[in-house]
């Protein structure tokens, strides 16, 4: 039998136009550059907030069947809650602290050379910190310092939060 005659255009069209259901765009993230494992997150919790609130997977499994898909209903329900309050976690970063004055800063120039190889004249340049007042620069270093404390709070928090819910994708499903 011909390949071709079982060829459904209707559903090639269909999946690539308008329902892209293999297409994930990221709703809580802002536009611009982002790191893999910020991607990553996303995509894992974009697709547990798609399904909790386009597939109404309360009103298709029963989720009192067995102790696991109580868990497991549970769980999702545990992480949506999170992954929504996690979008404003970074209004608690120290560096955004009432009071922290970010510094400003100029480039000197530290070195001048010829490379050798090349010919080519090459410069590196040093950045100075620019401080209001030297209580400036203290509130400055110490929110720098709790900024990775914090940081590595939250991804801690992240991990683990990945975890749960890679234990319960298998029943990511209607």
């Amino acid at each position: 039998m011909n390949i071709l005659k079982k060829f459904d255009w209707y559903q090639w069209l269909r999946y690539r136009i308008w329902e892209r259901h293999h297409v994930l765009k990221l709703r809580y993230i802002k536009p611009g550059w982002h790191d893999k494992d910020e991607l990553i997150i996303h995509a894992m919790f974009e697709c547990l907030c798609r399904f909790l609130e386009d597939e109404d997977p309360d009103e298709i499994v029963c989720w009192d069947a067995d102790v696991y898909h109580a868990h497991a209903w549970e769980e999702m329900q545990i992480l949506y809650k999170w992954w929504k309050k996690r979008q404003d976690r970074d209004d608690d970063n120290p560096i955004f602290a009432p009071g922290v004055e970010a510094p400003g800063f100029d480039n000197t120039l530290d070195k001048e050379w010829t490379d050798p190889k090349t010919g080519k004249k090459e410069r590196l340049w040093k950045m100075n910190f620019k401080y209001s007042s030297p209580e400036a620069k203290k509130i400055w270093n110490q929110a720098c310092d709790d900024c990775t404390k914090w940081e590595e709070k939250c991804n801690k928090e992240d991990e683990e939060m990945m975890d749960r819910l890679i234990k319960i994708r298998r029943y990511m499903w209607t």
